[in-house]
């Protein structure tokens, strides 16, 4: 599992949400929540974009890669029609930042 930063408690709270309440809204347990605040959970990229768009910030502001190698699957954001092909629990960043 890759390591990461998630910053989705942040966000969560500025929507004044509660995990149960982000949970439902992206159609998941309250505990896939609280697993992904405290980075224990990769989610799906489905899961990503759905959580980006409830809490509306950009996914690499929410979930921030803790290793600067750049992964195979993670291309910018803004192309995120093109993720057809990639595993499970990578999340996109964009080009060309070194995070």
């Amino acid at each position: 599992m890759a390591e990461f930063e998630c910053r989705l408690k942040k966000y969560r709270q500025m929507k004044d949400l509660t995990q149960e309440q982000l949970a439902e809204k992206v159609d998941v347990r309250r505990e896939t929540i609280m697993r992904l605040e405290k980075a224990q959970y990769n989610p799906s990229m489905k899961l990503a974009i759905d959580i980006s768009r409830v809490v509306e910030a950009p996914i690499e502001e929410i979930f921030i890669p803790a290793s600067n190698e750049p992964s195979d699957c993670l291309r910018d954001a803004e192309h995120l029609q093109a993720f057809g092909d990639c595993r499970e629990g990578q999340i996109p960043r964009p080009l060309g930042r070194g995070i």
